[in-house]
């Protein structure tokens, strides 16, 4: 993000998504991408500015953030909102709310996803029952503009209060496939459950656990490889890890993906504890890159500084 937080409304957050999504050559209507995400960022960036109240979505303190992603030539542009006002105990009212926002914005289709059982509204009253009024950021909604299939709507539910086993009862089928992998990063509970919505129906499922013992290296983690995102990004995590300016040992969750065929995993690294949250770091980063075998990802960087 450019610019003082103070400085940051609605309208320029969606002149942000939609003028990077246009540079990259994404397909769509930049008019209407616009008008959806001011939409969605509007009366959480105007709370922010009212009292100042800090987010935990990101590190700034700011209720929304945005991000690219690549998938082959293919890039995304997506914009992630934390909804409820921080101030606001998470009780049944405020509960209830998450649930018609999260319908809302996902679309309430008649057909759950077979390993989730419920919709959108019904996903948000299953993982936030029985959670503590104080726990921050329980939801977030993100949008996401582009073309094939990752143009979608992601709603992302915190479940650190979770107590052991939860997973296993509130959602068996998504439980299953996570404890089937063998991974030891996957044996404890997940930090955040997500589901992506395509045009009002569930495509696939994600959960997020913390990246234990960093330095130990990834297939550590992983429980000896076997995963291809993996597989691709392990040479540049074990070679930056070393470099972590402290021994974290949150600096990063693993992602697991299910769509109703092979569990996927990827690495989720947060910028700030890699170091890559100036712009020496994320020049140190990006040279790392094509060393790792992803020059693509440096390309799409050059793209983006391009005026």
């Amino acid at each position: 993000m450019t610019g003082p937080p103070a400085a940051l409304t609605a309208a320029r957050v969606a002149d942000v998504v939609a003028g990077l999504a246009q540079r990259l050559g994404v397909p769509g209507d930049p008019d209407a991408d616009r008008v959806r995400v001011a939409d969605l960022a509007a009366e959480p960036l105007r709370r922010h500015a009212e009292d100042g109240c800090r987010s935990q979505l990101g590190d700034d303190g700011l209720p929304v953030e945005w991000s690219v992603k690549q998938v082959g030539d293919a890039f995304s542009v997506r914009c992630t909102v934390d909804v409820l006002d921080c101030r606001r105990a998470l009780d049944a009212a405020s509960t209830e709310a998450l649930a018609q926002v999260a319908a809302r914005w996902a679309g309430d289709g008649p057909t759950p996803h077979p390993d989730l059982g419920v919709g959108p509204a019904g996903l948000v009253g299953c993982l936030l029952r029985d959670a503590p009024p104080t726990l921050a950021a329980p939801m977030m909604i993100g949008i996401g503009v582009g073309g094939s299939g990752l143009a979608r709507t992601s709603v992302y539910l915190r479940t650190a209060f979770w107590a052991a086993g939860e997973l296993d009862h509130r959602l068996p089928a998504v439980s299953a496939a996570v404890r089937a992998s063998g991974v030891p990063a996957l044996r404890g509970e997940p930090e955040v459950v997500g589901v992506d919505f395509v045009a009002g129906r569930a495509v696939r499922w994600k959960t997020y656990h913390w990246l234990p013992a960093v330095r130990d290296g990834l297939s550590a983690a992983a429980g000896g490889g076997g995963y291809p995102d993996l597989a691709a990004v392990e040479p540049l995590y074990d070679r930056l890890a070393t470099a972590l300016p402290r021994a974290h040992e949150r600096a990063g969750f693993l992602q697991t993906t299910g769509d109703g065929e092979r569990l996927r995993l990827k690495a989720f690294l947060f910028t700030r504890a890699w170091g890559w949250g100036d712009p020496a770091g994320l020049g140190g980063l990006l040279r790392a890159l094509p060393a790792a075998g992803v020059p693509s990802l440096a390309a799409g960087a050059r793209a983006l500084r391009r005026p």
